[in-house]
């Protein structure tokens, strides 16, 4: 029960952090397509250079969302990870679950038969008790 509450929690994490990548692309995405969306006109000097800071400004934002889906995806291929250890756990565990329910099979079967062994050996020592009954030893 705890390793799939881990499982659903694992799960979610990962949900999240797609959503988080999700929202960084589009807004990024948004952002540089606005900019790009009208002419540039550039008048003097003072305007290039402002220009240029804002393609500095973008590139530095741009290689900020690289970074966190880089991150993100770090993380995805640990939980990935954790994921597949869990599996293997939880194999592990239904192979021992099956192994232990036939030993339990098992050892109700040798219990059946010790006790129809033991009914049968009751039996024969009542006739036993009753045959040696018969004889009468002289005092």
């Amino acid at each position: 029960m705890g390793l799939i509450k881990v499982t659903v929690i694992t799960l979610n994490l990962v949900g999240l952090s797609m959503q988080c990548v999700t929202f960084l692309l589009i807004r990024h995405a948004t952002i540089s397509a606005s900019d790009l969306a009208s002419p540039v006109q550039v008048h003097s000097r003072d305007e290039i250079g402002q220009l240029m800071q804002a393609l500095s400004d973008m590139k530095d934002s741009l290689a900020k969302v690289v970074s966190s889906v880089q991150q993100v995806s770090q993380l995805i291929s640990q939980v990935n990870l954790s994921l597949s250890e869990q599996a293997t756990g939880i194999r592990q565990i239904d192979q021992a679950m099956g192994q232990l329910d036939q030993t339990t099979q098992q050892n109700a079967a040798l219990a059946e038969e010790s006790a129809a062994a033991v009914d049968s050996v009751r039996q024969e020592t009542t006739a036993l008790v009753s045959t040696v009954g018969q004889f009468r030893l002289r005092a």
